[in-house]
């Protein structure tokens, strides 16, 4: 979890106690302030956590095993980032921008850590509809990312074909 300035926390569950990390989810220079957790996804593949913080939508790892964190980066030129899934490729795939704009689904590499803007979400079966604003994000059994719009008329988007399962990561 994550508390006051973006300064990240563990639950102990032996101890049943709340403890604040040394760390906190990045920020651009002087806006931790204004930071909180907007999104975060445990990610089999390697074992990551991976989110993204409010104020600026700066993507981000923290190993869960040492409470280290690093910086990916912004996945677009947008703050925000309202949702995020592991797919079963391994890759990382969220949602940046913030209301009034339109969102962006992004993927984020773990092996060659790209970070590549897979563009607006549309869906042009059975009537058209541009995707705006989006509240979450999840992965399905069969490995299809669904994400769920949150403005005044909401629609479930499905992205496919579903995600496959890779190998392992080699590096």
């Amino acid at each position: 979890g994550c508390g006051a300035y973006g300064r990240l926390a563990r639950y102990d569950r032996m101890a049943d106690r709340l403890d604040m990390l040394d760390t906190g989810i990045p920020s651009v220079a002087g806006r931790s302030l204004y930071n909180r957790l907007e999104s975060a996804v445990w990610n089999a593949f390697d074992g990551l956590i991976y989110g993204a913080g409010s104020a600026d939508g700066v993507v981000f790892s923290c190993n869960p095993r040492n409470g280290s964190v690093c910086t990916i980066g912004k996945a677009t030129a947008a703050s925000g980032c309202s949702g995020m899934a592991a797919g079963a490729d391994g890759r990382i795939y969220g949602l940046s921008g913030r209301k009034e704009g339109m969102a962006h689904l992004f993927q984020y590499d773990p092996v060659s850590r790209s970070r590549d803007d897979l563009g607006i979400l549309y869906s042009g079966s059975e009537a058209h509809w541009h995707g705006y604003e989006f509240g979450a994000m999840c992965t399905g059994a069969y490995g299809e990312i669904y994400c769920g719009e949150s403005d005044r008329i909401s629609h479930l988007f499905i992205y496919f074909p579903p995600i496959l399962p890779r190998l392992q990561p080699t590096g």
